[in-house]
């Protein structure tokens, strides 16, 4: 894997990704995770499914994964794609399956901890959409595929329409491998579905007026803060009535204020309706909640860190936002790359500040 690095350019990444869907990776991992409803025992409370891979096909999946994610996600997902379209002129991408897909692209958008932190999102979703391409046999990898490219759709790239497709891949899935969730999750499931289909009305037609109706009738059926938090995030990526987003936002904080994700969607909210202050206020609050006592930033923190860095840069509170920006670029380069480009760190650019602060980071992640 070592010798496949990035400096053998696009030739060791094509040998790359034609390693990560060699047929024996592919056949352990379904060997070693298939079957689940024969084979696993009861779920416990809030338990979610994930390949059972055996220690020595983990580590050499891991490693693989290390390799590639070298690459940037554009670079990666290309490869990734070509390789995919191989298989598929004559039909050996179905014999992939579904598990191993599954497992790889958790491996590559959470690398373990012991890894340089590139985590490759997009990346993961062009194997996690395959997972779904795949002949329908519903397994719990379909099922898990299913739940985290509706949150990639809904929350992530605004693809609402899709979002509604795969929503009923989750609910159909779940049905066969957890009917007791399916039950007790049916009216939160709806509620989403609500959601994301008055997003894409709000969308096409513009109408403010229903889309709110719409987002109140939705949150009402589920009353759920996950429901409130997707209403905000929709409302900010749409651009689009930023004091309803904000409600929503504090609606999601009130059913849970200890969790982290609710905590950044009142903060973006209150970024995009220019409460710049308010926003630094509770993404200082998210990212304190995140690291807790560990006395070194958690890697989930990075994106916080990142729109609670953008806040204060916007209240001209600079020198703390270089120090918080520079910290999160360490931690996701990803990140490091929206840091260069974000045009509202335009002010912190001057005298070369911002590319100082992020130098460190550079070294990093080009080492």
């Amino acid at each position: 894997m070592q010798a496949l690095g990035k400096c053998g350019g696009p030739v060791a990444l094509e040998a790359l990704t034609t390693a990560a869907f060699h047929p024996g990776f592919s056949r352990a991992a379904e060997a070693a995770s298939s079957d689940p409803l024969r084979r696993r025992p009861p779920r416990k409370e809030e338990e979610r499914w994930r390949p059972d891979l055996p220690e020595d096909l983990r580590t050499l999946g891991s490693h693989l994964a290390a390799a590639l994610a070298r690459w940037k996600d554009a670079e990666l997902c290309a490869a990734l794609r070509r390789r995919l379209d191989a298989l598929r002129a004559d039909g050996r991408v179905y014999a992939v399956s579904e598990e191993w897909l599954l497992w790889l692209g958790n491996a590559l958008a959470d690398p373990p901890a012991t890894f340089t932190y590139r985590p490759r999102w997009w990346a993961k979703v062009t194997l996690l959409r395959q997972v779904l391409a795949n002949p329908p046999r519903l397994t719990e990898a379909d099922h898990e595929a299913a739940r985290v490219l509706f949150t990639h759709e809904s929350e992530v790239s605004m693809e609402y329409a899709g979002a509604l497709r795969t929503l009923e891949a989750w609910r159909s899935a779940l049905r066969i491998h957890d009917p007791v969730r399916a039950d007790r999750e049916a009216r939160l499931l709806d509620s989403l579905g609500a959601v994301v289909a008055a997003a894409e009305d709000l969308r096409r037609t513009g109408d403010a007026a229903a889309a709110a109706a719409a987002f109140e009738r939705a949150f009402e059926a589920g009353r759920e803060d996950r429901t409130a938090r997707l209403v905000a995030t929709v409302l900010t990526d749409l651009d689009r009535e930023p004091a309803l987003a904000v409600r929503y936002g504090e609606s999601a904080v009130r059913a849970h204020a200890s969790y982290e994700p609710n905590l950044r969607s009142l903060g973006e909210a209150r970024l995009a309706a220019g409460d710049a202050a308010g926003a630094a206020e509770i993404l200082g609050l998210a990212v304190e909640s995140l690291d807790g006592t560990r006395g070194e930033p958690t890697r989930t923190s990075a994106w916080y860190r990142f729109f609670h860095g953008r806040a204060l840069a916007i209240l001209g509170e600079r020198e703390e936002a270089l120090l918080v920006l520079a910290v999160a670029a360490r931690i996701n380069d990803t990140v490091l790359d929206h840091c260069e480009r974000d045009p509202a760190l335009a002010p912190l650019r001057e005298g070369g500040r911002l590319d100082e602060a992020l130098e460190p980071a550079r070294r990093w992640f080009d080492q």
